[in-house]
């Protein structure tokens, strides 16, 4: 099949929707078929409603060498689909869901407002959600990365039922399970992604200076940070400098410095449009992970066999947890190799075959 992805990102964009986009992509690439990426043009400027009508014209332009499919973020795929279905062209077009607008928008409205970073305005409501809708009633599927979603939009929206498809986010497995054959593991702990609500990264950073007042040689490393403000995130005076360490990006191809470096990661999200990266990428090198308990994460990390659930919300309690798991040798041993073996189950090939069986089905 002539497949295109696309999403209104940089093509140098080391965040997880291109992460995904590329992961899939270079598994059906390998299974035979005819795979393009298409990201945002160097030059445009970062406009949904651009983006989508620049697809539509590249799509306009291969009217003779049209692909087979397109899968398309959110509502980048909207003119796409609307002219496939009035056109009745033999392209079909998936949405690609990382997180569904409306249903992020009903956790916002349950957090004190001061705590929700770049809010859903007005416009999003009135114009984003609408165009968000139309993709999904024009579009031939609607590819999700969680099981947890895909029931929420089935009693949202059951006309679509039959549409949705579950294909979680993959990992490309390690050769073996990197901390698992160390004769030491530090007492270094992995944070990854930016200060926003959703990953909750100030409740990671105060879960942490409880640990280090009981592990004095623990040390957060803090990657993906981007370029937002830290302050008011962090602890004040020399414990900062000493403890924690801020890498603001870091390429796609160079998180393994960071996973080898720290066998142990803290996640405390609010919020996951799917199965989280970081962490399918942290347990693929035998990381021990202290991951919230949202119904995304829980699809795959099982407490006290692939990893540690803590509450995500309450520091000493979450804090006390992590100092009891750190004392016990013979549980941690357990831990990594079920987790490098849950990471092997979620490799990039087995996620494509998903995809690939999907897209058959629906030709």
């Amino acid at each position: 099949m002539k497949i295109w992805f696309a999403s209104n990102i940089a093509d140098n964009a080391y965040g997880g929707v291109g992460r995904s986009m590329r992961g899939l992509a270079a598994a059906l690439k390998a299974r035979g078929h005819d795979v393009t990426i298409i990201c945002r043009p160097a030059g445009m400027p970062d406009n949904f409603l651009l983006f989508a009508l620049y697809l539509f014209l590249r799509f306009c332009a291969r009217i003779f060498n049209r692909p087979d499919w397109i899968i398309a973020r959110s509502t980048d795929g909207v003119l796409c689909a609307i002219a496939s279905r009035l056109l009745r062209l033999t392209t079909k077009i998936a949405l690609h869901n990382h997180g569904w607008e409306e249903h992020v928008e009903e956790f916002e409205r349950r957090l004190p407002r001061c705590r929700v970073t770049s809010p859903t305005t007005w416009k999003a409501r009135l114009v984003r959600f609408s165009l968000l809708r139309l993709t999904l009633a024009a579009s031939h599927a609607c590819i999700c990365g969680t099981v947890w979603e895909i029931r929420w939009l089935k009693r949202k929206y059951p006309h679509a039922y039959n549409r949705f498809a579950y294909i979680p986010n993959g990992v490309e497995p390690q050769a073996s399970a990197y901390w698992t054959h160390q004769d030491h593991a530090p007492l270094h702990f992995l944070c990854v992604g930016a200060p926003t609500w959703k990953k909750n990264l100030p409740h990671s950073i105060a879960v942490f200076s409880r640990v280090r007042k009981h592990y004095p040689a623990a040390k957060l490393f803090l990657v993906g940070t981007g370029t937002a403000p830290m302050a008011g995130i962090l602890p004040a005076g020399d414990f900062c400098s000493d403890a924690i360490s801020i890498i603001p990006s870091v390429p796609w191809d160079g998180m393994r410095l960071w996973y080898t470096t720290c066998p142990f990661l803290i996640a405390s999200p609010r919020f996951e449009g799917g199965h989280s990266l970081a962490i399918l990428e942290a347990l693929s090198y035998g990381a021990v992970v202290f991951v919230s308990p949202i119904p995304s994460t829980l699809e795959f990390v099982r407490d006290g066999r692939n990893g540690c659930v803590i509450t995500g919300s309450d520091v000493e309690i979450d804090a006390a947890r992590i100092i009891g798991v750190l004392a016990d040798a013979g549980s941690l041993a357990a831990i990594r190799m079920n987790a490098y073996l849950t990471a092997h189950r979620h490799r990039w090939a087995r996620q494509a075959a998903r995809l690939e069986a999907c897209l058959c089905r629906r030709k």
